[in-house]
């Protein structure tokens, strides 16, 4: 199965730019928007629930301007072989189709080693060989670190890739339309039992991969308890950003939806059920996370982050994976297999324990401006131009790339 015919330069004057990826966040939803609503181009999003998408409340400030199709479906695959895009932007799902071209903006930076090897395969079979030199394939990467990282780790050949910094960021920054735009007041509808106009916002955005937050600390259920208490008596109110419900056993979805109900004040989101956490994150007064990906993105609003320190390696911290529909929990048991980054290298406060935790969040509530430094320092470090222009970089270099 695959279209095998590719040509070397655009047919028209329009880029046909196709995007079939796992979801529509992060630095492909922003990349695509902004296509879009390019004169030169037309772009077509896989997307797994399309309809789904369109009900969420960024179409409300974001409307995407192209075309949606149901990924994982055969009039999807036809429709790509039709379209036949000049441009096949993916994550790590690929679509069984050889493009004229494949560009890689990956599913976030994060601090997880990542293991692309059947990945890496998948792409040299629909595009040539991708460890070496190749006119068809690109990998963008966010900054230095993540440009070494992927020639090293990921064994991604050099030229091959493109550092054009995060095209999300160009949402997220304070000074963009987007983020000052979007107020609490607007989205009230989308936020149900919750004070968002009067009550500051605490984002819980919660990897899956490490199993429970807080369960290393002591009893899980108890500690968030007393969480979302003192959280509450800040006078604040609590987002808790869950991962896809396949991701979790039946018996603790139950279990934290029966927690969550019984609350006032917390609101229990599920990403299989609210694709679009972009509105979350620009509404959010700040995050806690155990180390989720999404903190990267947080930074650029430079809004105080909190991450719970997860075990060390040997001494109860696990990896969760989803493969084959089912999940598998191996122990790890070796610090530099696991991390990519140090965990001590954040753009935010960090607690040790649970006490530390509470004192975190506090200083968090209570002064909204004291990570602005520790965040602006990691994206110096990490982040190349976070200057707004990060779409207008990609999108020229795809006008670049196809007219060579």
């Amino acid at each position: 199965m695959g279209n095998f015919a590719w040509v070397n330069k655009a047919t028209s004057n329009h880029l046909k730019i196709c995007f079939w990826a796992t979801t529509f966040q992060a630095d492909i939803q922003a990349i695509a928007c902004h296509l879009a609503r390019e004169d030169d181009m037309e772009v077509l999003v896989a997307l797994k629930d399309p309809e789904q998408y369109r009900t969420q409340p960024i179409e409300n400030f974001l409307p995407f301007k192209g075309e949606i199709v149901q990924r994982d479906t055969l009039r999807a695959w036809w429709r790509l072989v039709r379209f036949n895009p000049d441009i096949l932007v993916v994550d790590n799902h690929l679509p069984r189709y050889r493009p004229k071209r494949m560009y890689v903006l990956w599913h976030g930076y994060g601090w997880r080693m990542d293991h692309p090897e059947r990945m890496r395969r998948n792409m040299s079979k629909l595009v040539g060989e991708v460890t070496e030199a190749n006119e068809r394939f690109r990998w963008q990467v966010v900054g230095p670190f993540d440009r070494d990282y992927t020639t090293g780790h990921r064994a991604i050949h050099k030229d091959n890739i493109v550092n054009l910094g995060s095209p999300y960021s160009d949402l997220l920054r304070p000074e963009s339309p987007l983020a000052k735009q979007i107020q609490p007041e607007l989205v009230t509808d989308a936020y149900p039992g919750i004070d968002m106009v009067k009550r500051p916002n605490v984002l819980i955005a919660m990897t899956w991969h490490h199993g429970g937050l807080m369960g290393h600390w002591g009893d899980e259920w108890e500690l968030l308890d007393k969480l979302l208490n003192h959280i509450e008596k800040l006078g604040a109110n609590a987002i808790l950003r869950m991962h896809d419900r396949k991701r979790y056993d039946p018996d603790y979805l139950a279990a934290i939806t029966r927690f969550c109900e019984k609350r006032t004040g917390v609101l229990l989101k599920f990403k299989s059920d609210s694709p679009d956490s972009l509105v979350d994150i620009l509404i959010s007064d700040m995050m806690i996370t155990n180390y989720s990906s999404f903190a990267n993105l947080f930074y650029y609003t430079g809004r105080p982050t909190v991450h719970i320190m997860p075990p060390e390696a040997g001494e109860g911290l696990v990896m969760r994976q989803w493969s084959k529909k089912e999940i598998s929990v191996e122990p790890v048991d070796n610090q530099e297999v696991f991390w990519k980054h140090p965990p001590e290298d954040v753009g935010g406060l960090r607690a040790l324990s649970f006490d530390e935790l509470l004192q975190s969040v506090k200083k968090a509530i209570k002064e909204p401006y004291c990570c602005v430094d520790i965040a602006n320092n990691f994206i110096e470090r990490h982040i190349e131009k976070v200057d707004g222009k990060s779409c207008e970089r990609t999108a020229q270099m795809f006008r670049q790339w196809v007219q060579k």
